[in-house]
């Protein structure tokens, strides 16, 4: 996995996913094995002019698009209270195809590492403090029954170490994921790493108003800031780490790359610590 950003190109048929529109068609991002910037495209990597090498961690990297096939954004779109759509069994952001084709990947896969490599936030942060609620209708919260379908399926079929990354927020988080992110008390399902932008947004920030609220009201948060960069992944057959590396500024050249935040999950064990 690389912060490295290939050049657009439009891979073959077989390398689509399901139901791959045709060259040419209007395409919603869609997911490969490069980590491009966290900003929301997993692209496939360049032709390698080598034999590419073993895969000594044992990864299986599943690439679901998270734009192409779903059903409209419930309650209006944009951040609002929940209105009873979001739950809606019909309403998909993965489509029935797509679901199938994923869901028989990762029963299949014989990975130590089962990655999700797509484009939008999955956990429900909660983004208004108090009693009243509200979450991003375009990202996973908007189809929160299939997602909780979803996690509990990974559950119950016991998918090895699965592993979300996600992006297309210009902010860096780390989630555990649960089949009901507001129940603390259910166990931890998937970890999820979701990449900034490397320079989409300006220079960002580590401290903005109502970050301590908000990470107070999803307790399931590990981390969060605004700050530019990318999410530099180390995984070995008995330990995922993630480093968070950052700049200061992205306006003036020759800034120093930091690492504010590192967090680790073990093969074997749902859900990150801090490293």
């Amino acid at each position: 996995l690389s912060s490295a950003r290939p050049p657009r190109t439009t891979p073959p048929p077989h390398q689509r996913g399901p139901g791959a529109p045709p060259r040419g068609a209007k395409k919603t991002p869609k997911a490969g094995a490069v980590f491009g910037g966290g900003e929301g495209e997993f692209l496939p990597p360049p032709p390698a002019p080598h034999p590419l090498p073993a895969n000594p961690a044992d990864l299986g990297v599943h690439g679901p698009g998270a734009g192409q096939y779903r059903t409209d954004q419930a309650c209006g779109d944009g951040t609002k209270p929940p209105c009873g759509g979001e739950l809606a069994p019909e309403a998909t952001i993965l489509g029935d195809k797509q679901e199938t084709w994923l869901l028989d990947g990762l029963a299949k896969s014989p990975a130590t590492w089962n990655v999700l490599a797509q484009q939008v936030m999955m956990a429900r942060v909660d983004q208004t403090a108090g009693e009243k609620e509200s979450y991003s209708m375009d990202q996973w919260p908007g189809y929160a029954h299939e997602r909780m379908k979803l996690m509990q399926w990974i559950s119950d079929r016991k998918v090895p170490n699965p592993v979300v990354l996600s992006g297309d927020i210009h902010s860096n988080w780390v989630n555990d994921l649960r089949m009901h992110d507001r129940r603390m008390d259910l166990p931890v399902v998937a970890a999820e790493f979701v990449g900034t932008s490397i320079s989409s947004g300006g220079n960002g920030g580590k401290e903005f108003k109502g970050r301590d609220t908000l990470l107070a009201e999803n307790p399931f948060v590990k981390f969060h800031n605004r700050q530019r960069g990318y999410v530099r992944c180390t995984v070995t057959p008995k330990l995922w780490q993630s480093d968070y590396v950052v700049v200061p500024e992205v306006l003036k050249s020759g800034g120093p790359a930091e690492v504010p935040a590192s967090f680790v999950v073990e093969a074997g064990r749902a859900g990150v610590t801090r490293a």
